[in-house]
């Protein structure tokens, strides 16, 4: 019997052709080609995430640094330096303090102040300044940082820089 099944298994080889037998490469270029793709998914993915992480530190060091302008803190003790320092200090070594540019506007009501963020060419704010305003105005904090890309062949799809805004409105208290 042992020779009978060792017969046919001869057979059975003999059979098949050879050719469809290798299928040793298919598993490289199934490799190379999710491979390459899976890479690129992760490398978005974490692009992604640094842009919302940067986001999330921007928008907290806004928020911090215009409670300094609603307090008064500002405007009775030193003005835009006193801003400048309390957001540079905020956002510590994630954001250069350099990289920072901000639109401080007033007005006594909201409806006068413009929130549209204009940008140059290369992507810069154009209208930046820093009027606080006085006790009760209505004021617009916008802090913008342009990002570099991390990954530098994701730039392809997310362009060479992102401006990231960080808006905050609020009405000043009654200090004095």
């Amino acid at each position: 019997m042992a020779n009978r099944s060792s017969f046919l298994t001869r057979i059975a080889r003999l059979r098949r052709p050879r050719l469809l037998s290798l299928d040793g490469g298919a598993t490289a270029v199934e490799v190379a080609l999710a491979g390459s793709l899976f890479l690129l998914i992760v490398c978005v993915i974490i692009e992604l995430d640094l842009i919302l992480f940067t986001q999330s530190v921007l928008d907290n060091a806004t928020r911090d640094a215009s409670r300094l302008i609603r307090t008064g803190q500002v405007q009775l003790s030193g003005g835009v330096s006193v801003f400048k320092s309390r957001l540079c200090g905020d956002i510590g070594s994630i954001i250069p303090c350099t990289g920072l540019e901000w639109n401080v506007q007033s007005a006594s009501k909201f409806s006068s102040l413009n929130p549209v963020v204009q940008t140059n060419s290369a992507g810069d704010m154009t209208n930046t300044q820093f009027q606080p305003g006085g006790p009760g105005s209505d004021v617009l904090v916008q802090v913008g940082y342009k990002r570099a890309s991390f990954i530098p062949w994701v730039i392809r799809y997310f362009g060479t820089h992102q401006l990231l805004i960080s808006t905050v409105a609020f009405q000043n208290d009654q200090y004095q």
